[in-house]
């Protein structure tokens, strides 16, 4: 080597010689020749190229892919009014009322709010009303029986139309 130049080692070297110094087979005597400080700077590494397909989108534009499902409530004691909403008993003394059907898979309704519900045991009252349509229990909300709901709730509750 050159007097005006300095050898470079790389990292991979030094941990190789630290092994050989640790080791039990290291010479007996070693000595130092000259002592070099190391820099206290970290490493960066930086990456070349575009690592990432998205690197230049916002954070707040990426959307989430984790899937969830949702939990699905079984509704008895149902009817449906003329806005979409389903009306369903909770217990003996309560009734609730969903946000409006925004799909119908058969049985399975989801609300606009995104709530997913699955039919149970229709409202006796509306049930005995329309004992002259046929209903598949698989799909009561099919769009040929739909009107014909209507009608029940309507003249079983008239006080929905208020």
């Amino acid at each position: 080597m050159s007097a005006g130049r300095t050898a470079r080692i790389t990292f991979n070297e030094v941990v190789r010689c630290v092994r050989i110094v640790n080791s039990e087979n290291a010479p007996a005597s070693l000595r130092e020749l000259e002592s070099i400080g190391l820099k206290e700077r970290p490493i960066v590494f930086r990456p070349r190229g575009k690592s990432l397909e998205f690197q230049n989108k916002s954070i707040f534009s990426m959307e989430c892919t984790v899937m969830y499902k949702p939990d699905v409530k079984t509704l008895n004691g149902w009817y449906v009014d003329m806005n979409m909403c389903v009306y369903y008993e909770e217990d003996s003394r309560h009734v609730y009322r969903t946000s409006k059907i925004s799909s119908i898979d058969g049985d399975v309704i989801t609300t606009s709010s995104g709530s997913v519900y699955k039919l149970g045991r229709m409202d006796p009252l509306i049930k005995k009303r329309l004992d002259h349509v046929s209903m598949d229990e698989m799909e009561p909300l099919h769009e040929e029986t739909l009107p014909f709901l209507m009608n029940a709730t309507l003249d079983t509750y008239p006080s929905l139309l208020e």
